[in-house]
């Protein structure tokens, strides 16, 4: 404990704080590293926070790096968006020997030499706009392969309206793409085509149900002729 509180490693490997919360960790050693520069390649190093260390995976963008001498033993890396395997366990017992971090490239940067190691909960030094402990980056400097980003800095340049797609069925597979007035259009049509066609259904019943009438009262009055006693109850009913 230090003023009472535990170590960043620790506390993440207590399960108490997310691996993915922003933090200063410094590269104890580098643990292994592959002799090829394959895109796939991957290195593992061991990180510190000054009371306990942890081995890290690294993706292959931060691989490449330290194949080129840019991460380096007794670098001080700020980290975010990292993930933990293991635990939860205290670093001294056995089960923290398998557990370990994954780097990401988007998410780590190299921290100023004198940013005090842990947890970040203020700004690590530099100018550049910040959210959360690492800068915000601009669309071109994000590697495709090299994890996720917490944070981008853009510009909406051209806002498009929204559109809308129909599909025509699985049987017809085709789709048409139109715009909110051509929606609106197509809306109205669809309105009126469905009235046209309940007009006509109604029309129908309304035939069918005067004939059927028609019927029972002549057939009422032939009876009457016959002497018969007229049936009685709704017609509606009784056809």
């Amino acid at each position: 404990f230090q003023r009472g509180s535990r170590p960043a490693l620790r506390v993440v490997l207590n399960h108490d704080q997310p691996p993915s919360r922003a933090m200063v960790l410094c590269v104890a050693s580098v643990l292994s590293a592959p002799s090829g520069s394959g895109t796939s390649s991957t290195a593992r190093v061991e990180l510190t926070d000054g009371w306990y260390s942890l081995p890290a995976l690294l993706d292959p963008p931060l691989t490449q790096q330290l194949l080129r001498g840019n991460l380096r033993v007794g670098q001080k890396l700020e980290l975010r968006c990292a993930t933990l395997s293991g635990g939860p366990c205290d670093p001294l017992e056995d089960q923290a020997s398998e557990a370990y971090l994954s780097l990401f490239y988007n998410s780590t940067r190299r921290a100023p030499v004198l940013a005090k190691m842990g947890f970040v909960s203020r700004r690590v030094g530099g100018e550049r706009p910040r959210v959360g402990a690492l800068p915000v980056v601009r669309l071109s400097q994000v590697n495709p392969w090299g994890g996720p980003v917490p944070a981008l800095d853009v510009t909406v340049q051209r806002r498009y309206p929204p559109l809308f797609m129909e599909r025509l069925g699985p049987s017809q597979g085709q789709s048409h793409i139109r715009t909110a007035a051509a929606e609106e259009r197509e809306a109205a049509a669809y309105a009126a085509r469905v009235a046209q066609r309940t007009a006509v259904h109604h029309e129908m019943v309304r035939q069918r149900l005067a004939q059927e009438c028609e019927d029972f009262l002549r057939e009422a009055a032939q009876q009457q002729q016959r002497g018969r006693r007229v049936p009685q109850g709704d017609p509606l009913e009784t056809a």
